[in-house]
């Protein structure tokens, strides 16, 4: 038999804002794209709210981080993407 339990999970705010906003999508686009309202996100984000663990396995899906990023006590420290310089053939 299968349970219908839905566990919530705890996600440090300063994480979830980091994953989102690194992510290059939009709030509004984001939601839709996981299916959850602007409030709710703008919530997860806050730290007002949890969101489940399937929640958090479609948001980590959608932003392309591993789950286990959501469970970290802070943002990892990235890098600064390079700088590319081009020039025009000439």
């Amino acid at each position: 038999m299968r349970s219908n339990r839905t566990f919530e999970i705890k996600v440090e705010p300063s994480v979830m804002d980091w994953a989102v906003k690194s992510s290059g999508w939009e709030i509004t686009d984001l939601a839709k794209r996981i299916k959850v309202t602007e409030e709710i996100l703008n919530s997860w984000m806050e730290g007002n709210a949890k969101p489940t663990l399937r929640q958090l396995e479609i948001l980590s899906n959608a932003v392309k981080r591993p789950l286990a990023a959501f469970l970290l006590p802070a943002p990892p420290e990235e890098e600064p993407l390079p700088i590319v310089c081009r020039n025009m053939p000439v």
